[in-house]
């Protein structure tokens, strides 16, 4: 697997959060779901001690 394009990133201080994500909201349900999802994350990212800056900005690029 070719991962050099991450380089940069070794870089450049922390913190990093990496979340693996599906966006899928065809309907109002799945808006819905959505947005229980992303609460979901906050709070894993919580648990696992992001601090709150990082947590927003996870949140802002999931809800946009």
């Amino acid at each position: 697997m070719q991962l050099s394009f991450l380089e940069p990133l070794f870089d450049r201080p922390g913190p990093w959060a990496t979340v693996c994500f599906d966006p899928d909201e065809n309907d109002e349900s799945g808006a819905k779901r959505r947005e229980l999802s992303v609460r979901d994350v906050c709070r894993t990212l919580e648990e696992q001690g992001a601090d709150a800056e990082t947590t927003g900005a996870v949140h802002d690029v999931l809800t946009t």
